[in-house]
């Protein structure tokens, strides 16, 4: 009996361990952490514990070179974007808009990211808000990577309740 008990507190231990990813300590993420943007971190990657020190809420622009031809300028282009909790899981919710539409109702951050296809064409800007829809505590803290082709960033940023913040996406041809 005490062998199955035992047996059951290791695969929990296992089990657990798989669910919760540690916290980034290197050199990438300590930068990440300062600038609140990388190139070279995965996706999901905990740059905080908790939600005590945050990176300040920010709007960025975000352009990737879509190799096109001439002639294919009108097609569009899928973007992949990934959202999570960089920090604490505490019941942050968001919502993202694309060009003032609802992309997606109201969603609870997790540390494994939400994907979303954002269709782009190059040369037209795509508006992208994530808007802070309720705060578990700490502030609302999350990561959104943007994926195209062999190319990622990274922003880390917090959402203000009830804000938000604005990613303009565009596809250079």
């Amino acid at each position: 009996m005490l062998g199955f008990i035992a047996l059951g507190v290791l695969g929990a231990t296992f089990y657990l361990a798989d669910s919760v990813p540690l916290v980034a300590t290197g050199q990438e993420a300590a930068s990440a952490l300062n600038t609140g943007v990388s190139e070279t971190l995965g996706a999901g990657v905990r740059l905080l514990e908790n939600d005590g020190k945050q990176l300040p809420g920010r709007d960025y622009n975000v352009t990737f070179r879509s190799g096109n031809d001439a002639g294919d300028e009108q097609e569009k282009h899928s973007v992949e974007l990934l959202v999570w909790d960089y920090a604490a899981v505490d019941g942050d919710y968001v919502q993202i808009l694309k060009d003032h539409s609802a992309l997606s109702d109201a969603f609870m951050i997790k540390h494994a990211p939400q994907r979303f296809q954002l269709n782009v064409t190059p040369g037209v800007p795509v508006t992208l808000q994530i808007k802070g829809v309720r705060d578990g505590g700490g502030g609302i803290t999350y990561a959104a990577m943007f994926h195209y082709k062999q190319h990622h960033i990274t922003f880390y940023n917090q959402a203000p309740e009830a804000g938000s913040n604005t990613y303009t996406v565009n596809l250079i041809p």
